[in-house]
């Protein structure tokens, strides 16, 4: 995990771990970088793979993020997102819970270099972008 670069996506300091970059994800939704970063940093910090995620108290998460809004259904959706995400009964990334377009997206253009998007998200279309133009 690389220090976030303010004219970066956050996602793109997560070294390309799938986890970190979906719960990075999950945090942006409905809230701004700069509540969502400091909570991300911190939750890293506390429980930084989905095996201890998935075991963390609720409270706990919840006073982590917080600042991000939503603070009760985010820490039981991260919880349980990172308890499904160890397990094999999954294929596809968006039928694990909080996972929609934009997370998904933010997986497959961060940590795997897919730059065909479904979400309409304007940072995330920006990175393919740049992506791209870096290909060529």
């Amino acid at each position: 995990c690389s220090k976030p670069q303010p004219d970066r996506l956050l996602q793109e300091s997560l070294g390309g771990c799938p986890w970190r970059v979906a719960v990075a994800s999950m945090l942006l939704c409905r809230t701004t970088r700069r509540q969502a970063e400091p909570a991300l940093l911190e939750l890293l910090r506390r429980w930084p793979g989905p095996e201890y995620l998935c075991r963390a108290e609720q409270l706990e998460v919840e006073s982590v993020v917080r600042p991000c809004g939503l603070h009760r259904n985010r820490a039981r959706q991260l919880a349980r997102f990172s308890g499904l995400y160890l397990g094999d009964g999954w294929e596809d990334l968006r039928e694990l819970p909080g996972v929609g377009l934009y997370v998904a997206d933010a997986v497959g253009l961060v940590c795997f270099g897919c730059a065909e998007l479904e979400s309409s998200d304007g940072a995330l279309h920006n990175l393919a972008r740049r992506l791209r133009s870096e290909d060529s």
